[in-house]
């Protein structure tokens, strides 16, 4: 299985900018790399609050558009081993599974890169030197970005809502209990639900309604598709009557192959931007 975490997020009513998708290959570097042993007992801590074994961190960056996810059903990790020939993804002692695993993708502050860690159950032996990773991942690659105003009529369970390419529905409007203090709307992805960058209720006078947003990770495990939930605070439900949409008008996918090779030899680590003067801001 796999998974990815991507670093990964007005109205122009007819500007649509239009520019070739990934016009040079994306590049791949290794930006980090943790080894954490199994515990004994299951009860104790993993160091760094890690999962056990070893995890490969890779940027992955592109020059045009948006990297909007990364699509983790089609994407493939062929070979995750040390340099001794140690296969990682079987694991040293008993687990759940055993297979090299990617993260789910998260939003970034910087649409052109993103952020995959490759993580497999397997400790590289002693003498080890590096890890290498190859396979491919599928990049959900986008462009074009818009802005509009959709009035909704109605927030009832499966009311379908269309936004530029992507298709959402709605799953369900109210409060989770009795005793919750706030209403929350919840929307599933459909088709192309990637290209919604982000979303914004208003209430009848064109206002936006203050909400929370959170990502319901594990349906996105179960489905594939992302579900999205608003929280709104009130003793009576908001009335929405629109949402003001922001979106990219193209999407595409692009594979790209992985062949890369994770040092284990300490190096000297690169200059980082203080924060402040020496001793101070610790």
């Amino acid at each position: 299985m796999l998974y990815g975490c991507a670093f990964h997020r007005l109205l122009l009513p007819s500007l649509l900018v239009c520019v070739l998708i990934a016009a040079e290959p994306p590049t791949i570097a290794v930006v980090g790399l943790c080894v954490a042993q199994h515990p004994a007992n299951p009860a104790e801590l993993v160091p760094f609050a890690s999962m056990p074994g070893t995890r490969i961190a890779l940027r992955v960056t592109i020059s045009e558009g948006v990297i909007l996810g990364i699509d983790r059903r089609a994407s493939r990790i062929d070979r995750l081993a040390d340099d001794r020939g140690t296969d990682l993804t079987r694991s040293p002692v008993p687990v759940d599974q055993d297979s090299p695993r990617l993260p789910p993708a998260q939003p970034s502050p910087t649409p052109t890169a993103t952020l995959v860690e490759v993580h497999g159950p397997g400790l590289p032996v002693a003498g080890a030197t590096g890890v290498r990773v190859v396979g491919h991942l599928r990049l959900r690659l986008g462009n074009g970005e818009r802005q509009e105003r959709i009035a909704l009529a109605a927030l009832a369970p499966r009311t379908p809502l269309r936004i530029g390419p992507a298709t959402l529905v709605v799953a369900s409007f109210g409060k989770q209990d009795a005793e919750d203090s706030a209403w929350t709307l919840a929307i599933d992805g459909v088709t192309n639900e990637d290209a919604v960058r982000s979303m914004k209720f208003l209430d009848a006078a064109g206002k936006p309604i203050a909400a929370d947003y959170f990502q319901n990770l594990s349906v996105q495990e179960a489905t594939g598709h992302v579900q999205h939930l608003y929280s709104f605070t009130g003793a009576t439900a908001p009335t929405i009557a629109g949402v003001e949409a922001t979106y990219v008008s193209e999407v595409k996918d692009l594979d790209v192959p992985v062949d890369v090779t994770a040092t284990l030899t300490p190096a000297p680590m690169p200059a980082v931007v203080p924060m402040g003067k020496a001793g101070k801001d610790l």
